[in-house]
C-alpha cells in the first residue's frame, strides 16, 4: 500500500484516489487494483478505461460511477471560490 493513504475513518473505511491518464499526479498502478473492494469513478468514461487497463485485476471487484458533471475548466476562478 502506499504510504499517502487514508486513515480507517470511525466506519471502518479506507479510501485512496489514482488518475488514469500517463501524467497524473498520482497514477493509478496494479497494487492499489489488487488492495481495492470497490471504485469509484466520475464518469462512465473513466469506468471503461479503468476495465481497459486493469481488466483482469478488476474481475469481482464493485464499480460505481457517480456521472458527476464537469462544467469547470482546469484552474477555472470559481472552483478556487469553493469552501473545501
Amino acid at each position: 500500500m502506499r504510504a499517502r493513504l487514508a486513515p480507517f475513518s470511525p466506519y471502518g473505511v479506507q479510501a485512496d484516489d489514482a488518475g488514469l491518464s500517463p501524467d497524473a499526479d498520482l497514477p493509478h498502478d496494479p497494487a492499489l487494483t489488487d488492495w481495492a473492494d470497490v471504485f469509484f469513478t466520475t464518469w462512465r468514461r473513466q469506468q471503461k478505461r479503468l476495465q481497459t487497463l486493469f481488466a483482469q485485476a478488476l474481475r469481482g471487484k464493485r464499480m460505481i460511477t457517480l456521472n458527476i458533471p464537469d462544467r469547470f475548466a482546469a484552474d477555472h476562478t470559481a472552483l478556487a471560490a469553493l469552501p473545501i
